[in-house]
């Protein structure tokens, strides 16, 4: 039979095994779904890069010197505003992510709380089951003891019955060896 430190040994264990389960396909989710961001965005920026790419051709073969300071410009700006729209998309995410995965530990506990009480209510059946089998089984040996109790005693009475017979007719035997002794003693 299971007590309450097995049985909160056992939801320890569940949730130490949830956390790890969750934080792995946390991890494999919100990697993918920054990948997935990042590379539609990327091909965002780089088809406006690519258009700004060849104006800037086109340009360049006007002047090849103004075109390097926008290329140098236009790197700059697009490391910031990348590095800032990750940082955006990261920390939505996180949000995201620590929403859905409150939401599933709650579900999860609602789940494992219902199979608990479950498992708890037919255990607890099973023992009343076998409580009341057990009691009969020795309802029905107390029974038996008793009669052979009654029967014992019964017979002991008789025996201590005979005993104390044997006692008074060997008392009046002797009595009666001494009658006769007396009775020869006056004969002789």
């Amino acid at each position: 039979m299971l007590d309450a430190q097995d049985l909160a040994a056992i939801a320890d264990l569940l949730d130490q095994k949830l956390e790890e389960k969750l934080e792995i396909k946390l991890e494999e989710k919100l990697e993918a779904k920054l990948e997935e961001k990042l590379e539609a965005k990327l091909e965002e920026k780089l088809d406006a890069k690519l258009e700004e790419k060849l104006d800037a051709k086109l340009e360049e073969k006007l002047d090849a010197k103004l075109e390097e300071k926008l290329d140098a410009k236009l790197e700059e700006k697009l490391d910031s505003k990348f590095a800032k729209f990750k940082k955006e998309i990261l920390e939505e995410t996180d949000k995201r992510m620590e929403a859905r995965i409150r939401e599933s530990e709650k579900r999860l506990l609602k789940v494992m709380n219902k199979r608990l009480e479950e498992r708890v209510t037919k255990c607890e059946s099973n023992l009343l089951t076998e409580m009341e089998r057990l009691y009969k089984r020795t309802n029905d040996k107390i029974a038996v003891l008793d009669k052979r109790v009654d029967r014992l005693e019964e017979r002991y009475n008789e025996i201590k019955l005979e005993h104390s017979n044997i006692a008074l007719i060997m008392q009046m035997i002797t009595a009666l060896q001494k009658d006769v002794e007396e009775i020869k003693l006056k004969i002789a």
